[in-house]
């Protein structure tokens, strides 16, 4: 305290580290006081002085460099609910989307490497790196340029716009007692980023993938009690709790080696959950491929060992087999791909990745608000606040939509009262080529996905309910190359239906569906639509190169 009475103003050297906090930290671990800051630095700077390294500490904060001094220091707890010392600078300075241990690595000019569980850390924040898994190798999707593929599909400016226009008159048009979508709802009650991490620190590598270590019980998906959702889950709620953790590795290993999903996707994908043979029709219209053809484990199918054998839906056997060379992996077997491929007038299509790999439309029920905005940062935040998206820095990527910025002079009260309880929101991962959903505020939010769907075995249309902490995949890389493979084999509308798993739907708060009054997303106060820019951009490749159709005259022409 000052002589005057007045408070002593803050020391030049934390006010200069505090200008090196992140806004997102700040936004969502605060409590949106301009103090917060404040008092974060100086307690992260009286725990350097205790240790005996503030002025490297300091140096490190400022320069952003990771050559500089380690400053080694006791991870000890903090005040709540900040946790240990390492997770919350590291938060605070580097990476606002940090969730757990496993995802860190010390860089190697570290003195005093990060070993997990340690005690005794360098607590430079700069002497740290995101453990970036490595993205998963798609083979080219190959083309026969002399096959006849039928007609072509309609193709739009903005096919999504042009489907929610359809959805919204076939909604118009429905009888108030119709069987209109079919969509069933499961609650998901997991944390496949968690998972996935805690896989890979057990496996010791570093961005590489291995079998899922599991413990215990996994059960991520309980389905919600309804009679319409019955044939897509289990008989009974105890079928969930009698599978044993080593039954469900084996079971997970059978499904890897036979091709059925990527390594990802195989964490918490229980087996109990089973699509049947009724194919669900809507966002009909187009033709859609064969989903039900996905391959799965039935659990009524068992070798002597007692791991069930995979199977297709009708009980077609699957031959678990080690999977085959990587496409770039072998250069006899690519040299051998590449004379097929000239002497057959076959064309590879390879898979590329733009920056920009997401687009994020808002809407209000019916109606679109603001434009489409574009991502190429890999962890995209939604939230509730107030943010304009055009303030950035100097070749920052742009990683923060805010819900906040919009305003519509339509809007009504029930979006109102949801905007208002959106807050933290939701953030979006693109990990290994593979997109996530991570739910980081207090309201659940409520996920359509049809990759997903289609990796779990339920019906496409089905709406997940993802509850706050929770974290599930929406995307899967290996399982799009396999069905745009096979369409790619078949016809032009096959290709063109599969940008539907490119799309996903999430709704803050008021979920859609068989459960609930609102039987569309359009009805829904407060939705976003989400388009993944590079699988879409190989549809549309593979589409091109499909080539024009043999019949030159037709109804379209």
């Amino acid at each position: 305290m000052a002589e005057n009475g007045f408070a002593a103003p803050p020391d030049p050297k934390i006010l200069a580290m505090r200008a090196k906090v992140n806004e997102e930290t700040a936004l969502l671990d605060g409590d949106r006081s301009p103090s917060w800051a404040l008092n974060a630095v100086q307690m992260l700077s009286r725990a350097a002085r205790k240790n005996g390294c503030h002025d490297q500490f300091y140096e490190a904060v400022i320069r952003e460099d990771s050559n500089t001094k380690c400053c080694p220091a006791r991870n000890d707890k903090m005040k709540a609910p900040h946790g240990r010392i390492l997770m919350f600078l590291l938060k605070l300075f580097r990476f606002p989307y940090l969730r757990h241990e496993f995802q860190i690595k010390s860089v190697l000019n570290c003195q005093h490497p990060y070993s997990l569980g340690s005690r005794d850390v360098c607590i430079n924040p700069w002497h740290y790196r995101f453990l970036e898994l490595k993205k998963i190798p798609v083979d080219p999707i190959l083309v026969d340029k002399g096959g006849d593929f039928g007609h072509p599909p309609h193709r739009g400016d903005d096919a999504f716009q042009e489907h929610l226009e359809w959805e919204v008159n076939k909604i118009q048009n429905l009888a108030p007692d119709a069987d209109n979508f079919h969509m069933p709802n499961v609650t998901m009650q997991g944390d496949e980023i968690k998972l996935l991490y805690e896989r890979l620190s057990a496996a010791g590598g570093d961005g590489a993938f291995a079998y899922p270590v599991l413990e215990g019980n996994v059960a991520p998906f309980v389905i919600e009690n309804s009679p319409s959702c019955s044939s897509y889950g289990t008989s009974s709620p105890s079928m969930v709790s009698s599978v044993s953790s080593s039954t469900q590795s084996l079971e997970m290993q059978d499904m890897y080696r036979s091709g059925m999903s990527s390594p990802a996707s195989s964490i918490s994908s229980p087996r109990l959950f089973r699509q049947d043979s009724n194919q669900d029709t809507d966002m009909e219209n187009d033709e859609e491929l064969d989903f039900d053809r996905t391959p799965r484990c039935t659990p009524n199918q068992h070798k002597n060992n007692g791991t069930p054998n995979p199977t297709f839906s009708d009980g077609t056997p699957i031959e678990p087999i080690e999977p085959r060379p990587l496409f770039r992996s072998s250069p006899s077997e690519l040299g051998e791909l590449v004379r097929n491929a000239a002497n057959a007038n076959i064309e590879c299509v390879p898979y590329k990745e733009d920056p920009n790999w997401l687009r994020i439309a808002y809407y209000e029920e019916t109606e679109k608000i603001g434009p489409t905005e574009q991502f190429c940062s890999h962890h995209c935040l939604i939230d509730g606040f107030s943010s304009s998206s055009e303030k950035l820095d100097p070749g920052s990527k742009k990683s923060r939509f805010s819900i906040g910025f919009y305003t519509n002079p339509n809007r009504s009260e029930a979006t109102k009262d949801v905007r208002a309880h959106i807050g933290k929101g939701i953030r979006l991962f693109l990990l290994a080529g593979e997109v996530y959903v991570e739910n980081l505020g207090a309201i659940p939010v409520f996920v359509q996905s049809i990759s997903a769907n289609m990796k779990n075995g339920f019906s496409p249309n089905t709406v997940t309910k993802l509850m706050n902490g929770g974290s599930m995949k929406v995307f899967d890389m290996k399982q799009f190359s396999d069905k745009l493979s096979q369409a790619a084999k078949r016809r032009y509308v096959d290709v063109h239906c599969l940008s539907r798993l490119c799309t996903i739907r999430l709704s803050f708060s008021k979920g859609w569906g068989e459960q609930y009054s609102r039987t569309s997303v359009l009805r829904a106060p407060v939705w976003f639509q989400v388009h993944l820019n590079n699988p879409m951009e190989w549809i549309d490749n593979v589409l091109n190169c499909m080539g024009a159709p043999p019949r030159v005259c037709s109804s379209r022409t």
